[in-house]
């Protein structure tokens, strides 16, 4: 029954984040003329993992990116397909490290009923690693790949 308590409470978070404008609130953000557009790949996946650790939904993360930023982001970059393809997979990857790390996301609850441990243990011992790959993935991946250091898929 707590599952589904728990469930229930996280899908209804997403929905009133949803509602309540947080889309809009971050799409201000990117729309901001001076920011440099080269760092829409970090902001972007930044964002997704506030916003997915928020919602506890990646899904619902996904939803709310895509549409937001995708366009602006192409417009803002004066049409670069290497910021378009960094954008995208920063709403991807950060959409799924901060699902990974929030407590109120379906497959964390699920996840700590399964291994039979209390729900905010498992989000400790979770929460280093998300924190760490999430950290070397900025480093690594989204600003040497907006700063066009070198090609897209030396990110991957």
């Amino acid at each position: 029954f707590g599952a589904l308590v728990a469930l229930t409470l996280a899908w209804a978070t997403g929905a009133i984040m949803q509602a309540v404008g947080l889309n809009r609130f971050f799409g201000e953000i990117l729309q901001n003329e001076s920011l440099d557009y080269r760092m829409l790949p970090t902001l972007t996946f930044i964002i997704a993992i506030l916003i997915a650790f928020s919602t506890g939904t990646s899904w619902g993360t996904m939803t709310i990116m895509f549409p937001l930023v995708l366009v602006p982001s192409y417009k803002a970059s004066g049409g670069d397909p290497v910021i378009l393809y960094g954008v995208t997979a920063g709403i991807l990857a950060g959409a799924v490290a901060g699902d990974h790390a929030s407590p109120i996301s379906d497959t964390t609850i699920l996840a700590s009923m399964a291994s039979e441990c209390q729900l905010l243990q498992h989000v400790r011992t979770q929460a280093p690693y998300a924190l760490m790959v999430s950290i070397w993935s900025i480093l690594v991946g989204t600003i040497p790949s907006g700063r066009a250091t070198f090609a897209n898929w030396v990110s991957i």
